[in-house]
């Protein structure tokens, strides 16, 4: 379902040579916008993902995905400075891998706002698309229809990623959810974009 939403809210941004922020897994990279939240998933009332998530003031950002007693199985690191991303798997088999290369580029908090804004205004809706206040921020609502499911976000310009999403079918029953809770503007703990002692390369 994951995959889905990002495809289908794709077209827009990609229209503006950005990816799409549909998820916690596609955090625009945006300096001095620094903050640290929980993401939960939500398929038909059950949740299936629960993950921390932050990014720093150089755009670099973290996924720690969560077992369900709160302990870390998997972390990702996506280093944008050094252009690379890391992933550090936890439990019996520590380790880590590193992919270098990465084709990334680190905005400017104005420069994702006008990209975003632009985006906007870039599509159209029945009923209009609305705004409202969450966490001091100013969200906007998206909103798209892909084989009979409609998903709606809320997100903003100021933060680079959704803080909620709901997928619903044509007779309005709710799929999935999606919402960032504890949300925190300030910096990461370093240590979170770190690879722990002791832990071997894979």
């Amino acid at each position: 379902m994951k995959h889905w939403i990002c495809t289908a809210f794709a077209f827009s941004w990609v229209l503006l040579g950005v990816l799409p922020a549909c998820s916690a897994q596609q955090t625009q990279f945006v300096t001095d916008a620094s903050f640290t939240a929980t993401a939960t998933y939500t398929e038909h009332g059950q949740v299936t993902l629960a993950e921390r998530i932050g990014r720093a003031s150089n755009g670099s950002t973290f996924m720690d995905f969560l077992n369900p007693d709160g302990t870390i199985r998997q972390s990702i690191i996506q280093d944008v400075p050094a252009r690379r991303s890391i992933t550090i798997y936890y439990g019996s088999r520590k380790r880590y891998h590193i992919d270098e290369n990465r084709p990334w580029h680190a905005y400017t908090t104005s420069e994702w706002s006008a990209i975003f804004l632009r985006a906007q205004r870039t599509m159209s809706s029945n009923p209009p698309l609305g705004t409202r206040m969450e966490s001091d921020l100013i969200l906007y609502e998206r909103r798209e229809t892909h084989d009979g499911l409609t998903t709606t976000s809320w997100e903003s310009p100021d933060l680079g990623t959704p803080l909620s999403y709901v997928v619903t079918n044509t007779q309005g029953e709710v799929q999935s959810e999606y919402k960032l809770t504890d949300m925190q503007r300030n910096e990461p703990d370093a240590a979170h974009f770190i690879i722990p002692a002791g832990f071997p390369s894979a």
